[in-house]
């Protein structure tokens, strides 16, 4: 019995001498991301006739407004021709249609009615876009609705 005893006294001391292991180990991370380029929060902007001249319809009080972010380099931002649906009675031609724009952020630039591609920064780019259309000679805005839209792009 006293072996036992020992035996099992010497089982018990050399189990407590030996401490819990602890284990760690690393769990990886990684991706690729690409770059994108995308527009967000935009708002309407409010077409208006120039109160000291009836041939001119624009933005210019009011412009659209768009968030474009660019995740990297290598994108560029461009503005498609407006397109202006005018109320029926609305009959005489447009002598001018067009947009521009205003960059501040990442890019800044103005640009005036153009379609070419303009290189835009890595990060945020807030624009301000704005329209524009006239009439010559007797030719005046008529009362009624008008629904203008410019596409932007970021290819």
């Amino acid at each position: 019995m006293m072996k036992t005893a020992l035996a099992f006294g010497g089982l018990a001391a050399l189990l407590s001498s030996c401490a819990a292991q602890a284990a760690t180990g690393d769990v990886p991370f990684n991706g690729t991301i690409a770059g994108t380029c995308m527009f967000v929060d935009g708002t309407a902007g409010t077409l208006a006739i120039d109160p000291l001249n009836y041939q001119n319809l624009t933005s210019l009080a009011a412009p659209g407004t768009l968030k474009v972010i660019a995740t990297s380099n290598g994108y560029n931002i461009s503005m498609d021709t407006p397109t202006l649906v005018r109320p029926p009675e609305d009959t005489t031609p447009l002598s001018s249609i067009g947009g521009a724009y205003h960059a501040t952020g990442a890019t800044v630039v103005n640009r005036f009615n153009t379609d070419a591609p303009y290189a835009l920064n890595q990060g945020t780019t807030n624009l301000n876009i704005f329209f524009f259309a006239g009439k010559t000679g007797m030719n005046i805005f008529h009362a009624g609705v008008y629904d203008a839209q410019i596409t932007m792009r970021c290819e």
